[in-house]
């Protein structure tokens, strides 16, 4: 199930925090009706990445920072923040709607300024709409097709970081947004098609005519155009 101990790692700790998540939650259901699945689906993610982007001091996170962050220090007084946040930012707090980009960005902005945090302009940069879900394993929610809705490939679009992408790279946003390796490579190709993304091929990006426009320069020898040993 999990290909490396990094994996492993990675997996434990989410699970760890998600717990923890969960059972903040469960003291703010507004009513004993509340759908379970809707009202913990809707919020765990993005509470989570709040409280542990906080509590890092950072929202651009990587895995190494996410596999030595500290459980203790993720207690409900930090969750508490996070939720006065979002009732302050999001008065339909008790939606079954997904939380919009907009709305993602007015959080994490307001939360920049108010804790001095870094990683925000990197939000900016490349949001096109929102990223809902953040701190998730990719490989705990099996997926029974790749059709991906444009929802989700404007979340892709937000996290890929600037081309051309690192190996590793699909993997980790798989792991951020709680689904499989094969759905980001799907919404990665369904923004190569809209134009939002160059074709990347070992390092090296092509425009829709086949021209290079680009090498990772650290993997790609720009004489010969081919991976360095």
């Amino acid at each position: 199930m999990f290909s490396t101990k990094t994996d492993l790692q990675v997996w434990h700790k989410i699970a760890a925090i998600l717990k923890q998540t969960d059972q903040f939650l469960e003291t703010k259901r507004p009513s004993a009706n509340s759908s379970s699945e809707h009202f913990l689906k809707n919020r765990r993610q993005l509470i989570s990445f709040l409280t542990v982007s906080r509590l890092m001091g950072d929202f651009n996170f990587s895995v190494p920072d996410l596999i030595k962050f500290n459980l203790s220090t993720i207690t409900n007084v930090e969750f508490e923040k996070s939720w006065a946040l979002l009732k302050n930012e999001l008065p339909v707090q008790f939606s079954r709607s997904k939380i919009k980009g907009g709305v993602f960005l007015s959080l994490c902005k307001t939360m920049s300024k108010s804790y001095n945090m870094k990683g925000y302009e990197r939000l900016v940069n490349t949001l096109s709409t929102p990223f809902g879900n953040s701190i998730n394993p990719g490989r705990n929610r099996p997926q029974k097709s790749t059709e991906v809705s444009q929802e989700f490939i404007d979340q892709v679009e937000m996290l890929l970081p600037k081309q051309p992408w690192k190996p590793g790279t699909h993997k980790e946003i798989a792991l951020k947004l709680n689904c499989s390796e094969k759905e980001i490579y799907t919404a990665t190709n369904k923004l190569i098609e809209q134009g939002k993304k160059f074709r990347q091929k070992d390092g090296i990006l092509f425009d829709k005519k086949g021209n290079i426009v680009g090498i990772d320069e650290d993997r790609v020898d720009s004489k010969t155009m081919k991976l360095k040993e």
